[in-house]
């Protein structure tokens, strides 16, 4: 099995992706696809052995699954556990991962005094604590194509969020040599903090424990905007330098080949844990453990029989690995760089050269997984990847090393790299941000089909297969099957014959987005928000929730739009508006349009302001206005002008998209709905966008009675304290027999339409 090794492991990822997702008929196609594949590749010993491993693979993680199951009910409400994971003290909310005798648990508590945050600072990993508190079951992601924490916590072998509803009761515990090791980890980028300034205390945290919650998240945004987000997390690359330093250190020491050899074998498995032990880490641990250990024995492990037996050891150690997004890219970007190593590396010798490949390969071999999380891709990415990872390996990855030893036992050195590493980040930053807010480079290509993935990887496999052979000219024709496969999945959404509507699930408040056919033009109306209460210093988190950054603009551009038409800002609201500035800064918008009404809101004032800089169009809408667009039409039918306050002064949207007629009411109040029907007494409409989220003050028995509404969507918070929808309003929508779409218990709901028809479906959380 020698440099055959491969061929398990692919077989062994591939069985657990189709038991994880794929049902029915096609499983058994792609694993015999698979094996005939094995056929024509390998012998019948190695084939037979490949597919034992791939049954045991699929048995291994079947039973692993069945078992993963929680043996608390909800009626549980104490506990006592160890602290696994470095508790995360932000703001007034303290968050942990326990260990309980039966489970682990996710534990959150809302501290109430700044006294009180000041004892739990203390709180650190390996601690037994007494907690008691109500046991929550996490959602599904209540939106489309967006981040699912339910999922997340089960891959971790986690099916409840304890809310402890008192502080936790904590003590020193006897330690295991993991949680020693991780204390260790607590203690170091305590020194840090404690020693160093932004921002080279967040990237030191993180060059060498694997610690980024303190980088500034606009930091973080722009390096994944700018496609080098993986220099600051720890990944083989950077075990590969620090192996690499401390073997080379430890010859300068005079210390021989063979012992340098056993300390950095003995070494690797503490620096794991203490680099905080994440997918990536393990990962590039294990795969230097290996080609160490080979060596130390004289029986010299191939790059690709080591990745191939890290992957293994890794599938054993926790078979969830294969869906985490580090795991994944870090694989496929080291398989792809072996894979060409063998030929297409050794082709060049210059090193300006072979870094410009290298890169070219990587940013191939990672297109297609970041586009499918992260929906765009930034053109800029190849340029800052050839600046950035020299720097990073060679300037501040070892500079990042000397101070730690440094703060204890040279302070004054310290201090001095200190501030040049400051300078270094500093600059880099700004040059990072500068290239990122450049949306002239930047790729929005929409979240594609698992197909679409297999699609790209399929094709460049193929270009870099011909490419090895360059002068037969074939690697033309599949560098532009590529280029084309890219391109059509880019422009997929303007040959798309379906329209949208989504009501998304912003909790309490309002953001409704409407796609025509053949993306013909795209509307926002309102953007959701919430209202910010003011906080003491002690209890102002690291970075707020937003529903604009969290929510409404990764929805958007998980759909590939790049482009909003129209900006419908139904009125002032903060959960209605409150997000615009963000959308008209993520987005081109072709006009902004507010209702007119006596006196704009300070809300719609900034926005409009903001327009303006971006030379956005600001259009004022009354009763009477309308456009057309295709076959969709849409009319104004509210506010005149003269209404009293913000709700009554809601634009008030009649829309005919597909087969039905819509009505999108903003805040209407029941003293301006009478007045709707009595300006447009044959108003009859298929689909109602309940007003204020179906208070008391909306939605009365003769407007409903005069439009006749078929289904009733609800856009409201789920356990919002206003207690909306309210019961009499339910109620009232049941007695004229109209179905209702809630976000708080559908989540998103979605209507596709075309010419002729439409349907309805929903994203249950």
């Amino acid at each position: 099995m020698i440099g055959k090794w491969i061929y398990s492991a692919l077989g062994i990822c591939l069985v657990l992706l189709t038991c994880a997702f794929y049902t029915g008929f096609l499983a058994p196609l792609l694993l015999i696809g698979y094996i005939i594949f094995l056929c024509f590749h390998l012998s019948p010993r190695l084939v037979a052995i490949c597919v034992t491993m791939m049954t045991l693979a699929a048995f291994y993680y079947v039973i692993h699954d069945n078992r993963n199951q929680s043996s608390y009910t909800s009626s549980n409400r104490h506990f006592i556990g160890i602290i696994a994971t470095t508790p995360d003290l932000n703001g007034d909310i303290l968050r942990f991962q326990v260990n309980t005798e039966r489970e682990k648990l996710m534990v959150r508590y809302k501290i109430q005094t700044k006294q009180q945050k000041d004892h739990l600072a203390s709180v650190t990993i390996g601690m037994k604590c007494r907690l008691k508190g109500d046991l929550v079951s996490p959602e599904n992601n209540r939106n489309e194509s967006l981040f699912n924490y339910k999922q997340y916590l089960y891959r971790q072998s986690i099916h409840w969020v304890l809310q402890a509803n008192e502080s936790p009761q904590c003590e020193r515990e006897t330690k295991s040599m993991v949680h020693t090791l991780f204390s260790v980890r607590d203690q170091g980028i305590k020194q840090i903090k404690e020693n160093m300034s932004e921002p080279a205390s967040s990237f030191m945290q993180a060059m060498i424990y694997g610690e980024r919650k303190d980088i500034d998240e606009q930091v973080l945004n722009d390096y994944q905007k700018g496609g080098i987000i993986h220099l600051i997390a720890i990944s083989g690359q950077h075990v590969s330098l620090l192996v690499a330093m401390f073997f080379y250190l430890l010859i300068c020491f005079g210390v021989t080949r063979e012992r340098a050899i056993t300390c950095i074998l003995i070494a690797l498995p503490f620096y794991m844990f203490i680099a905080g032990a994440s997918p990536s880490v393990v990962r590039a641990c294990i795969t230097a453990f290996l080609v160490m250990g080979s060596l130390k024995f004289n029986h010299l492990l191939s790059p690709l029989d080591a990745i191939s037996f890290s992957f293994i050891i890794m599938i054993i150690i926790d078979p969830y690995a294969v869906f985490h997004i580090g795991f994944q890219l870090s694989y496929v970007v080291t398989l792809f760089l072996i894979l060409s190593a063998g030929h297409l590396l050794k082709l060049i010798h210059h090193p300006l050269l072979l870094l410009l490949q290298v890169t070219f390969i990587a940013q191939l071999a990672s297109l297609p997984l970041i586009i499918y999380y992260f929906f765009e891709f930034s053109l800029s990415s190849f340029l800052l990847n050839l600046i950035f990872v020299p720097l990073f390996s060679f300037i501040i990855l070892p500079l990042c090393l000397l101070i730690l030893p440094c703060l204890v036992l040279f302070p004054t050195i310290a201090f001095g790299l200190g501030w040049v590493l400051q300078m270094i980040l500093l600059y880099s930053n700004e040059l990072v941000a500068v290239v990122a807010r450049l949306k002239v480079l930047s790729l929005l290509f929409g979240k594609p089909s698992i197909w679409f993935v297999a699609l790209f990887y399929g094709v460049t496999i193929w270009f870099l297969y011909e490419w090895e052979s360059w002068r037969n000219g074939r690697w033309k024709v599949a560098i532009t099957v590529l280029f084309f496969s890219y391109t059509a999945h880019y422009f997929t959404h303007y040959f798309h014959p379906y329209g949208r509507v989504s009501m998304i699930d912003v909790g309490q408040g309002d953001s409704i987005l409407i796609e025509l056919p053949f993306r013909k033009a795209t509307y926002l109306i309102d953007t959701g928000g919430q209202l910010a209460f003011p906080l003491e210093e002690w209890q102002q988190k690291r970075s707020e929730f937003s529903i604009g950054d969290r929510i409404v603009i990764p929805y958007l551009k998980s759909r590939g739009i790049r482009r909003i038409d129209k900006l419908i800002l139904t009125h002032g609201d903060t959960d209605h508006g409150g997000e615009s500035m963000k959308i008209l800064t993520a987005f081109p918008t072709s006009e902004l349009l507010l209702g007119e009404k006596k006196e704009w809101s300070q809300l719609e004032r900034r926005v409009v302001s903001l327009a303006n800089q971006k030379k956005t169009t600001v259009s004022v809408a009354k009763s009477g206005d309308g456009w057309k667009e295709g076959a969709a039409r849409f009319f104004v039918l509210s506010p005149i002008g003269d209404e009293p306050n913000q709700n009554e002064a809601s634009i008030v949207l009649y829309g005919e998209l597909g087969p039905y007629k819509w009505l999108f009411t903003g805040d209407l109040g029941v003293e301006e709905e009478h007045k709707l029907i009595r300006r447009y007494p044959n108003l009859q409409v298929d689909i109602l966008k309940v007003g204020h989220h179906g208070s008391r003050s909306s939605t009365s028995r003769e407007f409903l009675e005069r439009i006749g509404p078929k289904l009733a969507l609800l856009s409201v918070g789920k356990d919002n304290r206003y207690g909306h929808p309210h019961g009499e309003v339910v109620a009232l929508l049941q007695e004229h027999g109209v179905n209702m779409l809630r976000s708080d218990k559908n989540g998103q709901v979605i209507y596709s339409f075309s010419r002729k028809s439409g349907t309805f479906r929903w994203h249950s959380p």
